[in-house]
């Protein structure tokens, strides 16, 4: 059995100049590449390779990435490409803050 995600509630702050993040999941592993979380009431959920590929997300280390609201309506997805890109400035810092855990700033 998978463990639920911890929810950690944090003071609203801005990270790296971009959004307030009033709540996160802390990322965890489902398997041997996939992890998951959540960011300000939407999902993730990404494949997560140990090395930087072409097929990544500006060339890093996620293959795989789709992030969805609070309804469950997929918002983001990439898949080796935008299938789903970010359109709102929103949409892009949820990317950024996935990606910079992953790949760094």
């Amino acid at each position: 059995m998978i463990p639920a995600p911890i929810m950690v509630k944090v003071i609203p702050i801005v990270l790296a100049g971009w959004m307030a993040i009033s709540s996160l999941s802390i990322p965890f592993q489902i398997d041997s590449h996939w992890w998951k979380g959540d960011i300000n009431g939407y999902h993730w959920e990404g494949k997560i390779y140990d090395t930087p590929s072409k097929y990544g997300i500006n060339n890093g280390r996620i293959s795989k990435l789709r992030i969805t609201d609070n309804k469950g309506n997929t918002v983001i997805n990439y898949d080796r490409g935008w299938d789903k890109a970010p359109v709102t400035p929103e949409e892009q810092k949820l990317v950024n803050i996935v990606t910079t855990k992953f790949d760094g700033p």
